[in-house]
């Protein structure tokens, strides 16, 4: 009998549960303490953007990646300056030119010829 007590007082503590019913203005107390905390934001249905916001800046960095191009103030001072983009560029085309595969001379390449015909 004394097992029995035991087990329904455990059983009534367990189902007894004090229902708390906050109001309006102590719920948004707690949820501006918790975003100042935690740095949650408050729930909206619509996108913010905040996650673009918490990013890491990276304009100046990506300014700091691409290498001005001085080629045009060096080509003022010397005027026989090639970059070396050009400079492959036009030993290429003297390779193939030696070998007679180079780009035809103005006025005879393949439109030309079809209108001869």
């Amino acid at each position: 009998q004394n097992r029995e007590r035991t087990n329904s007082a455990l059983a009534m503590a367990i189902h007894f549960r004090p229902k708390f019913k906050f109001t309006p203005a102590f719920k948004a107390m707690i949820d501006e303490s918790s975003r100042v905390i935690f740095g949650n934001l408050p729930i909206v249905p619509y996108r913010t953007g905040f996650k673009y916001l918490k990013r890491k800046p990276m304009g100046a960095l990506v300014v700091q990646h691409y290498i001005p191009d001085v080629s045009k103030e060096i080509r003022r001072d010397d005027p026989t300056f090639r970059t070396d983009e050009e400079q492959s560029r036009l030993e290429k085309l003297d390779r193939l030119r030696f070998r007679g595969k180079g780009p035809p001379k103005k006025g005879h390449g393949k439109r030309a010829s079809k209108k001869k015909k």
